[in-house]
């Protein structure tokens, strides 16, 4: 503040940065300001983040505040305990990552499985496969059984713009057809993505 004060940026005739300032450096971290209510949280003891600066952590909690309130994130990615704890210490089964609803944490899910585990699924296949999907990645359809369900197929594919990998439910036998599904198409010709 002083320094903006002297470099003529900002003058604080009336105070209220200076008082803000003194705010922030009694130890608010967060401030939610409604009409009738405030929710302040104070600083973290513990704020872990990757090298994108995501939160993230696979030792401890990314946040933590000192009352014991933990939040448990991978690649920005935010789990529940139980769930964190099964991901990072690979405690899952193929078959279990690729059951869980949330596609982001099925993505990270799979990013964190020992990837042999997939070739243990019950009738496990490739059943098309794409050396390049026109950004230098590959696509593949997998399938594989569930007792009493029956078949189940996924289309593995990458996003060209971020470069993660996801499996995405699909019931189509191709690669493109599965892709052109996933969005709601039928047959098209893809030119750019972003």
């Amino acid at each position: 503040m002083e320094y903006w004060n002297k470099i003529g940026i900002y003058d604080d005739k009336d105070g209220k940065l200076k008082k803000y300032l003194g705010f922030l450096k009694s130890g608010a971290f967060y401030c939610l300001f409604f009409e009738k209510v405030a929710y302040i949280m104070r600083r973290p003891i513990r704020v872990e983040q990757n090298e994108r600066k995501q939160l993230h952590s696979t030792k401890y909690p990314a946040i933590e505040y000192q009352d014991g309130t933990a939040i448990y994130k991978l690649n920005g990615v935010t789990f529940e305990k139980e769930w964190w704890d099964k991901i990072v210490n690979d405690k899952m089964t193929a078959q279990e990552v690729l059951a869980i609803d949330n596609t982001e944490h099925r993505r990270i899910a799979y990013e964190y499985m020992d990837k042999t585990k997939m070739k243990k699924l019950k009738g496990y296949k490739v059943l098309d496969k794409v050396k390049d999907d026109g950004y230098g990645n590959p696509m593949k359809i997998i399938s594989f059984e569930i007792p009493k369900i029956g078949t189940i197929k996924y289309l593995n594919c990458f996003c060209p713009s971020s470069g993660r990998e996801y499996y995405l439910g699909t019931d189509k036998d191709t690669c493109w057809s599965a892709k052109n599904s996933s969005f709601g198409l039928e047959d098209v010709k893809w030119v750019k993505e972003w």
